[in-house]
């Protein structure tokens, strides 16, 4: 049986006050570093083991700091935990202290389907296309159609380029650091993770606030806290894929 390593962080307890969904939360140690494990209980149920380790790091992440690991790195046994503790010792005690007393606070950010009512009126020549193709049958209308994709297309980019600009000119000075992440669909505008000390996790909610009164006719908000799975980059072990 392996063990799941849920995270690391600065507190020497053998014993962890978390029981949830039957697994049994405890500590590898080393010095003054615990790696928050529980035992793999083999069920191959892996919306049950996320869920598990999600909940895990909230209770945790109530009261302590921690290098989260995202879900899925099962080590072999608690010497191979403790090797890896032995081995990054120093470069886990900097992670520590870079986060300490902060949060991930992450944004996404989609267009609405009023982007092309705005471009459209913003533009002259997508305008007068669309009319014309309006009065044209289907494979008539296709070239100028295409033309219309190409020209909106351009237009989001340019759109995206400065409301991106003018949300991190607001965001940034609040944080500590920043990661732009890929965009995953088209719609996407911005997918950003935010590292934020916790005395000013009130005024990053107020500025998001503000932001999404601004463009919130264009854009919708998807704005939530997380681990800060995006400042660490720890792995052990073999690692578990939620297909």
């Amino acid at each position: 049986m392996g063990l799941r390593v849920h995270c690391i962080m600065e507190l020497k307890m053998e014993k962890y006050d978390i029981n949830i969904d039957d697994c049994n939360v405890y500590a590898v140690t080393y010095k003054d570093l615990a790696a928050v494990v529980s035992d793999d209980l083999g069920r191959n149920d892996i919306i049950r083991d996320m869920m598990a380790h999600e909940v895990i790091l909230e209770k945790l992440m109530e009261k302590y700091t921690v290098i989260p690991l995202r879900f899925g790195h099962i080590a072999k046994s608690r010497e191979e935990v403790k090797g890896f503790l032995i081995k990054n010792y120093r470069l886990l005690k900097g992670l520590a202290a870079r986060l300490r007393g902060k949060v991930e606070l992450n944004l996404k950010l989609f267009w609405k389907d009023t982007l092309f009512a705005k471009i459209a009126s913003e533009n002259l020549t997508v305008r007068v296309l669309a009319k014309e193709t309006a009065k044209l049958p289907e494979r008539q209308a296709y070239p100028m159609k295409v033309r219309i994709g190409q020209i909106v297309e351009k237009e989001m980019a340019k759109l995206r380029e400065r409301i991106v600009g003018e949300i991190l000119s607001v965001l940034n000075p609040i944080s500590v650091d920043v990661r732009e992440n890929e965009l995953l669909t088209r719609e996407m505008v911005l997918n950003a993770s935010f590292l934020v000390d916790k005395p000013l996790e009130t005024k990053f909610d107020g500025a998001v606030e503000d932001l999404e009164r601004r463009y919130g006719e264009l854009l919708a908000f998807k704005y939530v806290k997380s681990p800060p799975y995006s400042f660490t980059t720890v792995k052990i072990g073999v690692t578990q894929h939620a297909n």
